[in-house]
């Protein structure tokens, strides 16, 4: 017994030694993998149409430069559309390194679960991959050519996953996230929405770039520095959020509503805020900036048989950062005073931008903020008779109070 145990052993590292040296372990050759980036997901009549965006390396090794790639396919379906693009390039679409998935405005009024439920349950692609809604056609998009970065997945990629110390304005949500909203009893999502903002350039500067798109096989590449495929060099704007309900655009937070969003929902730190027209103690109108150093938000329902009340509680802790005033409150210590004008006028702005959020969430009914599932949890008894109209029925008890260094 124990000499075939030690047989089947020997047999097993004999195979697998084999499977190694010669590569059969592996699926598709490296040379036919196409390693995508992003996806970006369009209607064409009937059938989806997928962008697929992929880095290509230089073939130079001295050069610094990025190319990207696009491959396209259509389909019925989003994974009949994905296999597509193998069938007609010759490449085999790898999404294990995909972080981003672009849906095109062209979804609108469609049910968005309908094309992202197969990145949910698919396993080749990552459940953190991000997932935005572009103001214009996702393939569009993806074309575009920032100045930081060649590749527009990659820009986006930064602007979306931001570190401490800058600003939380952005609502970002990956692909698990976004469908455990679609699943849930309320049935409500969100992503960011990314405009573009075109970029003039210098002519000199853009023929000294000089990066032309090329065209091999049907398959589009730009160069590093091009002013990108639809011209000019572009940014993006991420800051405005859209709405869904069950599964369909429903209504947008803009810029001030979705820094609320995140101010209720996650760390707000190092934010910074601007408050502008305060009148101070010289009797100058003065726009300041104010760096938010530590909130503390509550969040809570007050129910009962007749009445839902959503009571939130915000309190923040803040220093002045900058200022266009002559009589400055401003110095070198960390341990400036925050004074009171300014606290006032914050508090007014913070209280009329959360007014603002809520009042966005009850017209749309989209219950990003989980009040469906608190109801349940802490009121279970009353959930049957609130469910069904909460966000419109509930009344609101908002409270926000902004200190600083006495």
């Amino acid at each position: 017994m124990k000499g075939l145990k030690t047989k089947l052993i020997l047999l097993v590292i004999f195979m697998l030694a084999t499977y190694f040296f010669t590569n059969n372990i592996g699926t598709v050759d490296i040379e036919q993998m196409a390693i995508i980036t992003a996806i970006g997901i369009d209607l064409d009549g009937e059938e989806y149409s997928i962008t697929a965006q992929i880095a290509v390396p230089e073939e130079d090794s001295t050069s610094t430069e990025k190319k990207k790639t696009h491959l396209d396919g259509k389909g019925s379906t989003i994974g009949e559309a994905i296999k597509s693009i193998s069938d007609i390039s010759g490449w085999y679409p790898q999404l294990m390194f995909c972080n981003l998935i672009v849906v095109g405005n062209q979804f609108k009024d469609k049910n968005l679960i309908t094309v992202l439920d197969f990145f949910a349950k698919t396993l080749r692609i990552q459940d953190s991959a991000l997932v935005v809604f572009a103001e214009q056609s996702a393939k569009e998009l993806l074309s575009e050519s920032s100045p930081m970065d060649n590749i527009s997945s990659f820009a986006l990629q930064k602007i979306l996953h931001k570190k401490s110390g800058f600003n939380k304005d952005i609502a970002e949500i990956n692909i698990k996230e976004f469908c455990s909203g679609y699943y849930s009893p309320n049935s409500s999502a969100y992503m960011p929405i990314i405009k573009t903002i075109k970029q003039k350039e210098d002519s000199a500067e853009s023929n000294k770039s000089g990066g032309t798109a090329n065209q091999v096989g049907g398959v589009n590449a730009g160069g590093s520095g091009s002013s990108g495929e639809n011209g000019g060099n572009s940014l993006f704007d991420a800051k405005s959020t859209a709405l869904f309900k069950n599964g369909v655009f429903v209504g947008e937070l803009k810029e001030h509503e979705t820094a609320i969003f995140n101010l209720i929902t996650e760390n707000f730190s190092e934010t910074t805020i601007s408050v502008n027209n305060v009148t101070n103690n010289f009797f100058e109108q003065c726009n300041y900036l104010v760096t938010v150093m530590h909130n503390d938000t509550k969040t809570r329902l007050v129910v009962d048989e007749n009445n839902v009340t959503l009571a939130i509680d915000i309190n923040l802790y803040c220093r002045v950062s900058d200022q266009n005033s002559s009589g400055t409150v401003l110095s070198s210590s960390s341990s400036t005073p925050l004074p009171n004008y300014i606290k006032t006028a914050l508090e007014e702005k913070l209280y009329n931008d959360l007014y603002s959020f809520l009042q966005v969430l009850k017209t749309t009914d989209c219950d990003v903020l989980g009040l469906e599932q608190k109801l349940y949890k802490f009121h279970t008894k009353h959930y049957y008779t609130h469910k069904d109209n909460l966000l419109e029925k509930m009344n609101l008890s908002l409270f926000v109070s902004v200190s600083g260094q006495k």
